[in-house]
């Protein structure tokens, strides 16, 4: 088989893309080009002109589905799109509705849903990467540590965000990675040091062993962006048994469970209710824990869905049988009684009473609302 990969030139860098395209390899041969999406109108003309010409038994579409846009009036047979959800969650309904003769692989729950919902055939999966060993990890109340790698500054999620996040979890230490992913947005480093939070910079690192030692040690780990296509970065966190703090958005809240595996955040509401829990020794160490242990049943799942992807991408005939639970109604579910507890009352919320009500009377009601959530994971309902 003639397969042709066509990727985002950022990723080219990055490689994030590598585990996708080795699998490829093993249909057959593998072309790879790569579009400029933010590059002047006519840089990709010659790719364009390429694509056209020469024929390919398969060409798939990594986040470059303006790419396949303009290829549309020539129906080229085989053309896969796996678009990432950062980068299309605004897009209309009528821009994908033209793509139905085309087939999707969907890394975004949320987005695969929705072009199901307008009749395009997309299939859902959900990468997780190597965890490797775990690492050990202690567990210090007293001084609890976050990283946070600030991609868009102009953004909702940014370091006055994350340092006022800081002050509701009771972190103490923040170490803020200030390279934006485009130069026109570097606002620098921090004029001074915010009240309450030891605040170390960073600018670059020599190697990518000297960045894991940085971002991989504290015990918290804020996520960067709004949106997320895969999330690599927050994954490789889990694996690391930190507790990522990040925004209820795809595609991080279809990875993350809200108080059990990591925190969740609505972007919107400065400063979110749900973020107050009682976060004692032992809750933090439960949160580390899970938050490995999702990242190793991941793996497991997704090597085992390999071959259903080989399969969708040959167009072999198999039907595959999944049973596909959204994760993020049960995560919904854990905000709105998180939040009510912080809520009780209807008196501010606060870390020294919540923890008192959680021991009397909110485990009770968490223990309810969990019992509820795996009511709905036997049924599927």
């Amino acid at each position: 088989m003639k397969i042709c990969f066509v990727g985002h030139v950022f990723h080219q860098k990055t490689q994030s893309h590598a585990f996708f395209t080795d699998i490829l390899r093993r249909l057959g041969d593998v072309t790879e080009l790569y579009s400029d999406p933010d590059g002047s109108p006519t840089c990709d003309d010659a790719l364009i002109r390429r694509l056209a010409a020469e024929r390919f038994d398969r060409i798939l579409f990594w986040q470059t589905e303006r790419v396949a846009e303009r290829l549309l009036p020539l129906d080229l047979p085989g053309c896969i799109i796996v678009p990432m959800y950062d980068s299309v969650a605004r897009l209309p309904e009528l821009f994908w509705q033209r793509f139905v003769k085309s087939r999707f692989l969907s890394f975004s729950r949320a987005h695969h849903e929705a072009l199901q919902r307008i009749g395009c055939v997309s299939h859902h999966f959900q990468y997780f990467p190597d965890p490797g060993v775990a690492p050990a990890r202690a567990i210090v109340t007293d001084r609890l540590d976050g990283f946070f790698w600030e991609r868009v500054p102009r953004s909702a999620v940014n370091r006055e965000r994350v340092l006022a996040q800081c002050c509701l979890l009771g972190i103490s230490r923040l170490h803020l990675h200030a390279v934006p992913d485009f130069a026109d947005d570097d606002v620098g480093p921090p004029a001074a040091d915010p009240e309450g939070v030891a605040l170390s910079t960073s600018r670059w690192f020599d190697r990518r062993e000297e960045y894991d030692h940085v971002a991989g040690t504290p015990l918290f780990f804020f996520a960067p962006r709004e949106l997320e296509g895969i999330g690599m970065a927050s994954l490789e966190a889990m694996a690391r048994g930190q507790i990522v703090v990040g925004p209820s958005r795809p595609t991080l809240n279809e990875y993350v469970a809200h108080g059990t595996s990591g925190l969740l955040y609505e972007p919107a509401d400065r400063a979110d209710l749900a973020l107050r829990l009682p976060l004692d020794r032992t809750r933090l160490a439960a949160m580390s824990i899970a938050a490995r242990r999702k990242a190793e049943e991941g793996r497991r799942s997704w090597l085992k869905d390999i071959r259903r992807l080989i399969s969708v991408v040959a167009d072999d005939g198999t039907r595959w049988s999944r049973h596909d639970y959204s994760g993020t109604f049960v995560t919904d579910i854990q905000r709105a009684a998180h939040a009510r507890m912080a809520r009780a009352g209807d008196r501010p919320a606060d870390p020294v009473t919540d923890r008192r009500e959680h021991r009397d009377g909110g485990a009770e009601r968490s223990q309810r609302a969990s019992a509820d959530a795996g009511e709905y994971r036997r049924t599927g309902s």
